[in-house]
């Protein structure tokens, strides 16, 4: 749809005609597309027109707002463009003006042809920064990780990146499964091994009460102002695309509706037996827990679900603080273990 902003106003320059006012300023100036737009997934700079990197973009993993975004500079492109189109009005990327651009914008009813406006996000919120982002697991008391440290490769390496979210919110505030919000703080691995080990603001050589302080005065907003466009942040953006992992990808991590019938019948066809010690434990299926190989609960499928006695279960990745066995059940196991000659596995 093209909007013609001379009938937008023409009610208000025909009503200043009949009362004979003085000539005033009467902004038919594209007031509609007086917006910029960035790749909120990434990517250093912002457009002011429609060049052949937005072109190439899906809207739906554009923003656009009114304002410059803080730490972004123009699109080359972008300026090339606008100096062809506009030549008794150049700009350039070391002295630019937004509100120049804004201000002596000539209406181009075709300018965003092309490009579809509608699915391109409005986005005038402090809480986001373009082409910021942080990766974390939805459950409490856990941590924000803002590159790909040690703990993250591990968590790639067995599938569980799966579980994780991608979030571009700097407020400080996650969303949970639970669809609450908690603060979080910065992974201590993290901090540790940013730039190349030197680590973030004198961590590492900080003392363990000097890294409390640090770790509770973690600033993200000041963190992407002064990392902007660092390596590391490019790694993080790399992971969650190769592993398909977007923001809140997995709709909350939810089970399926009937899990409790899917486990079911996944436990009975594999014998009620442990995946990884053997135990038979058709005399004892409250024992037999069918466990979420890469963490993602709605993915239900062969690939991804293990027949697991409780403690082979309780012994997985990220489990040991969350999931725990009782003395009965453990006692029964033992008793089973025995009873088969299997010996209990570390």
């Amino acid at each position: 749809m093209t909007l013609d902003p001379k009938e937008i106003f023409a009610d208000l320059i025909n009503f200043r005609e009949e009362i004979g006012a003085e000539e005033a300023h009467v902004d038919i100036t594209l007031k509609p597309f007086r917006f910029v737009v960035y790749n909120f997934l990434g990517g250093t700079v912002f457009h002011f027109m429609p060049c052949q990197t937005v072109r190439g973009t899906l809207p739906t993993r554009l923003h656009r707002t009114s304002h410059k975004p803080d730490g972004l500079t123009p699109c080359r492109h972008c300026i090339r463009a606008w100096n062809a189109q506009f030549p008794d009005n150049q700009v350039n990327e070391q002295n630019f003006d937004l509100e120049r651009i804004f201000s002596q914008l000539q209406y181009d009813p075709h300018m965003w042809d092309g490009v579809d406006i509608d699915k391109i996000k409005e986005v005038n919120d402090e809480k986001f920064m373009p082409g910021c982002y942080l990766l974390y697991r939805p459950v409490r008391n856990m941590k924000f990780h803002f590159m790909k440290c040690s703990d993250v490769r591990y968590d790639e390496k067995i599938g569980w990146i799966r579980a994780y979210r991608f979030t571009n919110n700097i407020s400080g505030k996650f969303e949970l499964f639970d669809n609450t919000t908690q603060s979080l703080k910065p992974c201590p691995k993290c901090l540790a091994e940013w730039n190349n080990g030197e680590g973030w603001n004198g961590y590492n050589e900080a003392s363990e009460d000097q890294q409390k302080v640090i770790t509770n005065n973690f600033d993200i907003r000041e963190f992407f102002t002064l990392s902007r466009g660092r390596q590391e942040l490019v790694e993080l953006y790399k992971l969650m695309d190769d592993n398909k992992v977007w923001f809140g990808a997995d709709i909350g991590n939810e089970y399926p509706s009937n899990w409790g019938e899917i486990s079911n019948m996944y436990r009975v066809a594999n014998g009620y037996r442990c995946e990884q010690c053997g135990v038979d434990l058709s005399e004892a299926t409250d024992l037999a827990i069918v466990h979420h190989v890469n963490g993602s609960h709605p993915e239900v499928g062969p690939d991804n679900m293990k027949v697991l006695c409780v403690w082979c279960h309780a012994k997985q990745p990220h489990h040991g603080k969350s999931v725990k066995i009782d003395r009965d059940q453990y006692d029964r196991l033992m008793r089973l273990w025995r009873e088969q000659g299997i010996k209990r596995p570390d």
